[in-house]
């Protein structure tokens, strides 16, 4: 697991070439100016009156646990992987980690600041292996800088990161999985 998390960090490096974050050595005045705000279905769109921060990529697993279902029909008892939760790394446009990401879901920099987002709109990925795209409402934020000030968070470019489609029954109940992943993390504060 550990060789494949390593893999998929020297990818993120090849892959985040493009992307800017604005918590390394620049201000965020220079950082915003480069960025660009990503196409993206209209469902996952942020509000007009919000400005792109920071754009990171994050890599790591998402983590399910199989859990007891109540079935839609009759009430039979059923199976199925949950979601408990991510735990990544959140990496730069050169590949240096800025901060994690993990259950909540919550995103922290280095510098100790944190958001908590709630989904608000879902799209399934392109490619329908991957997890799916998500525009995230924040609930929550903690720190003095600026990004304790997001209030829009965008997970798309995403590879990877979806549950097994078998092997959760009542003998493996509780067992965790853990399954690598890839996205592109986009934070977004109020323009003015």
């Amino acid at each position: 697991m550990i060789r494949i998390h390593l893999i998929l960090i020297g990818i993120a490096s090849l892959l985040g070439a493009g992307l800017m974050a604005g918590c390394g050595g620049q201000s965020s005045a220079t950082a915003t100016a480069a960025l660009s705000t990503p196409a993206v279905p209209t469902a996952i769109s942020v509000p007009d009156s919000q400005r792109l921060l920071l754009e990171a990529r994050g890599v790591g697993v998402q983590i399910y646990a199989c859990r007891a279902t109540s079935g839609q029909t009759g009430g039979t008892q059923g199976y199925a992987w949950t979601l408990k939760g991510p735990e990544a790394s959140l990496l730069d446009a050169r590949g240096v980690m800025i901060g994690k990401h993990y259950e909540g879901p919550t995103w922290e920099m280095n510098d100790g600041s944190k958001v908590v987002g709630a989904a608000q709109e879902t799209v399934t990925a392109p490619d329908g292996d991957n997890i799916p795209w998500l525009l995230l409402k924040a609930v929550r934020s903690e720190g003095t800088s600026e990004f304790a000030r997001v209030r829009t968070v965008q997970r798309i470019q995403t590879v990877g990161g979806k549950a097994p489609a078998t092997g959760c029954d009542s003998t493996a109940l509780e067992r965790e999985v853990r399954v690598p992943y890839q996205a592109a993390y986009y934070f977004y504060v109020d323009a003015s």
